[in-house]
């Protein structure tokens, strides 16, 4: 499964599972916002509420398409676990640093 690297920026509600906002930047620059649950976006064994923030996290994505020539892969964050930004948008360019692969 694919993952991508994502800044956790705090705690928006301690009710459980626990929502937290976070953040990253696509290839433009531009910086995306998503609140979702710390499950989603933090690996079990490192669960805490009470933060430090920011922190590093990462979230589940599909990798649509590669552009080899600029470092930037096409992602959904829709698939597999249905993250959206808080605008609703779920289709990213990313550069390839930001995507990291794990078995799962």
């Amino acid at each position: 499964m694919n993952y991508l690297s994502v800044k956790i920026t705090g705690l928006v509600s301690d009710d459980f599972p626990g929502f937290v906002e976070i953040q990253f930047n696509d290839s433009n620059g531009k910086t995306h916002t998503f609140v979702e649950k710390l499950l989603v976006v933090e690996d079990k064994d490192y669960l805490t509420l009470q933060g430090p923030y920011p922190r590093g996290g990462m979230i589940a994505c599909e990798i649509v398409q590669e552009n080899i020539s600029n470092n930037t892969v096409l992602i959904d964050t829709a698939k597999p676990w249905g993250i959206e930004t808080q605008e609703g948008q779920t289709i990213f360019t990313v550069a390839t640093t930001l995507i990291t692969e794990r078995d799962d």
